[in-house]
């Protein structure tokens, strides 16, 4: 985090002796080995099968491997596994209720993060589907939506300027202290990818039962590598 140091002014044939040096953190990516799930088939299925039951698999266990990659970067520990980005970011804003949220702390969320963050590209807000339903339904005095739907085709909604991101595996339950609201430059949250999506096929493990064990798996880990460029709003 640089956020907080500028250059300065020199006068002509001034020579530039001061030093004001960035503080650095350690983040250490490790590969942590997602799987998903064995499947197992029969020797009749996948003669029988109108369908290429073979590649269909092979995209269903990368689906599920997306699924839990997801689940880890949004929650996880960071202790003996990846590093979620509700999890690492700051605090940005914590919600006057319990049981609500207003566009208000939202605004508040948005400007809680460094203006050089929200000039990124990546910057955007994400939240649950459930609670971006909550926030659509927000109204002003005239009883207008304040959120206003995109009007361009192939664009994300936008919020307050900046595009909405889904994510199911945030908080969604409106009760004491959940994150429900994530806002900044998520560019910042690094992933690490060891290889890409392995697909195994045995055919000798239930070679009796002819039957097939179809299972796949990938070596993934995430974290925020800078923790003021993402920040949440809590619920009370």
């Amino acid at each position: 985090d640089d956020t907080s140091n500028t250059g300065r002014l020199l006068a002509e044939n001034t020579a530039a002796t001061t030093t004001t040096d960035p503080s650095f953190g350690k983040v250490d990516l490790a590969a942590y080995k997602m799987s998903s799930d064995a499947v197992i088939v029969s020797e009749e299925l996948l003669q029988d099968s109108s369908i290429n039951l073979s590649q269909y698999l092979g995209g269903a266990l990368g689906t599920r491997i997306g699924r839990i990659k997801n689940t880890y970067f949004t929650t996880g520990t960071g202790s003996s596994q990846p590093g979620g980005v509700q999890v690492k970011a700051s605090l940005g804003k914590t919600a006057a209720a319990t049981n609500a949220i207003t566009l208000d702390e939202i605004i508040d969320l948005i400007h809680s993060v460094d203006i050089a963050y929200r000039m990124s590209p990546s910057t955007r807000l994400m939240m649950h589907d459930s609670v971006a339903a909550y926030v659509r339904k927000l109204k002003d005095s005239n009883n207008q939506y304040l959120w206003q739907m995109a009007v361009q085709q192939g664009q994300p909604d936008r919020l307050l300027g900046y595009p909405v991101e889904i994510n199911n595996d945030q908080d969604s339950s409106f009760a004491t202290n959940k994150r429900l609201v994530l806002f900044g430059d998520f560019s910042k949250y690094v992933v690490r990818i060891a290889g890409g999506v392995a697909l195994r096929r045995s055919d000798d493990v239930y070679f009796l039962n002819h039957q097939s064990v179809f299972e796949g798996s990938q070596r993934v880990d995430g974290n925020l590598i800078d923790t003021t460029a993402v920040k949440y709003l809590r619920t009370a």
